[in-house]
Order: structure tokens, then C-alpha cells, then sequence
């Protein structure tokens, strides 16, 4: 058929792994008509990063994505969650119940999953925890989005807090797709 006697390579590769502290694993396939050369790699070399989910988060997130006290209570109860007290911003993993203390943010999921919470330093004696904003969800897909939201890189064009999430939730990390893409044709 033309194919050739090796036309297809796949590798699972996380986004942790070069540069974007999300684990965001996905299994990427690449086919070639004629076969890929011998030695064909799927895997580009990893990226050494000190960075962590908290330099990804706003400076001034918006107050309607912060969660009441009683909001809060109930997570904690629900939860099983002793205290949201942290020393820095953190990801609290809902689905496994869980503060990520590595530093890593979860698979940034659409919104009506509901399994990703900004855990941050407590205010005034008070345990804060909030969603996470659009601008801070598309910074994690590796999208230019200053802090400050001075600059960035996307027009969302009006589209609601729900759409945009969706499209974070359901998207590529641009970071390892563009290492992915330059690696697969260096070798061809």
C-alpha cells in the first residue's frame, strides 16, 4: 500500500517534562507515507525548569473567582481536607482530594469537571481558594500572557469564562506541540 515497512511512531509525553509545570500527559502519534526513517524518534529531549504553577497565576486575579468561607468549609469537609493553610500558591487536585505540594498543576480540565482549585497564602488568617482564571489556564497551555495582563498573545473576543476553559481544557501545550513538530522534522 505504500506505507512502508515503518510508518508510524507514538510516544506519551507530559507537559511537566518541557517547561510547563502541568501534568498533562497525551499520546502523540506521527505517521509518514513511505515509512520514517530507521531510528525515528517521537521522544524531543526534556527541559530542565525550576518553574511551578504559581509563577503562572495572575497578580490580581479577579475577585468572583475566589471562593466564600463557606464555599471553602465545604470543600474541606467533603474532602477530607484538614486545613488549606499553604506557604505558597499551590494546585488542589479535587478529583483525588488533594493539595499538590510539588508545585505542579493538574490536567487543566473544561469547567463542568470542577477538579482544579488556586490554593493560596492565607489573608488576614483566612484560607483562600479560588478557580483558576482563563489567563492563567492558557499561560499553563504555554500561550504569552503577561501577569500583569498587559500583554497577551490571544484576542478571546468576548467569549464567557465557560468557552474559553473549554477550549484551555480541551487544547495543546503550544510549548510541546512547537518542540514536538521541530524534533519529528529535523529527522526527515
Amino acid at each position: 500500500m505504500g506505507y512502508g515497512e515503518n510508518p508510524l511512531a507514538k510516544a506519551v509525553l507530559n507537559s511537566k517534562d518541557y517547561g510547563i509545570p502541568q501534568n498533562r500527559e497525551r499520546l502523540w502519534m506521527f505517521a509518514r507515507l513511505g515509512g520514517l526513517p530507521e531510528n525515528f524518534s517521537m521522544v524531543p529531549d526534556k527541559v530542565e525548569s525550576n518553574l511551578k504553577m504559581a509563577d503562572f497565576l495572575d497578580y490580581n486575579p479577579d475577585k468572583k473567582l475566589y471562593l466564600s468561607e463557606a464555599q471553602i468549609e465545604h470543600l474541606k469537609e467533603k474532602h477530607h481536607i484538614e486545613s488549606f493553610a499553604v506557604e505558597s500558591p499551590l494546585c488542589f487536585d479535587v478529583y483525588n482530594k488533594k493539595i499538590k505540594f510539588d508545585g505542579f498543576c493538574i490536567t487543566i480540565t473544561q469547567p463542568e469537571h470542577n477538579s482544579l482549585r488556586v490554593v493560596e497564602v492565607p489573608k488576614e488568617g483566612k484560607e483562600v481558594v479560588r478557580k483558576m482564571s482563563v489567563y492563567e489556564q492558557f499561560r499553563l497551555m504555554g500561550f504569552r500572557i503577561s501577569r500583569d495582563l498587559k500583554t497577551c498573545e490571544i484576542d478571546f473576543d468576548g467569549q464567557s469564562y465557560t468557552q474559553l476553559s473549554k477550549r484551555a481544557g480541551n487544547g495543546w501545550d503550544v510549548n510541546l506541540v512547537g518542540r514536538l513538530l521541530t524534533h519529528i522534522f529535523k529527522q526527515l
